[in-house]
């Protein structure tokens, strides 16, 4: 397993503590270069998978409270493997990629679901629609420019905006019980949305082609 990063500002190399962090200390994983399958992040993200398709049934039978639960099931383990990722250091390509996949089909089968339900706004759908736009074509750029793919947070150690968080709040903004909650849950939805998709370009646009580090050599 790879070792974390040392921290110049702390002594010996101690991570440094930070309150924003929930495991209490400031991890510098390497950009996710390793092309390892099996590891405990990725396990935690296919855990994800029977969530979806139990949310899409539980939505079309109009069991919004088990909805509910299924998405908030999606929504932790969505949260719990990046932190894995950075706490061991095992973060690969092909955990970002399947996270990414799995964000991709949540979104979707929530929106098509809702959309059959027909308690999915039209502009919301929009808002959606150009945010993915703009990531696939940026994604595509970072792509041919060899830089690392940015991880981007509304706020520290969190995603806001971004896959199961956005699912979560499409959701919420289409079943609570009063009509006051639901404005809310859809309108700071679009507020996420837009302000994520607002750092991701400032962060692709600032990007620097990755470095191959030198193979040291032993004595």
């Amino acid at each position: 397993m790879e070792q974390n990063l040392p921290d110049s500002s702390s002594p010996a190399g101690v991570p440094r503590p930070n309150a924003w962090s929930y495991f209490g200390t400031k991890l510098r994983a390497r950009p996710a270069t390793s092309r390892r399958v099996l590891t405990w992040p990725n396990l935690v993200t296919a855990l994800r998978m029977p969530f979806i398709p139990a949310m899409v049934m539980a939505g079309l039978e109009f069991r919004d409270g088990w909805m509910l639960v299924f998405v908030a099931g999606n929504y932790a383990l969505d949260m719990l493997d990046g932190h894995l990722a950075r706490l061991l250091n095992q973060a690969s390509r092909f955990g970002a990629l399947f996270d990414k996949v799995l964000d991709a089909i949540s979104m979707g089968s929530a929106v098509a679901m809702l959309a059959y339900r027909g308690t999915f706004p039209l502009w919301l759908f929009g808002i959606i629609a150009v945010k993915y736009v703009i990531l696939f074509s940026l994604g595509t750029w970072l792509t041919r420019r060899k830089c690392d793919y940015p991880q981007v947070y509304s706020v520290p150690r969190i995603r806001l905006g971004f896959g199961a968080p956005t699912v979560a709040g499409i959701i919420c903004g289409a079943v609570l019980p009063w009509q006051g909650g639901r404005d809310v849950a859809q309108w700071t939805t679009a507020a996420l949305l837009v302000v994520s998709t607002v750092i991701f370009v400032a962060a692709a646009v600032r990007a620097r082609p990755r470095t191959i580090e030198p193979i040291a050599r032993a004595s």
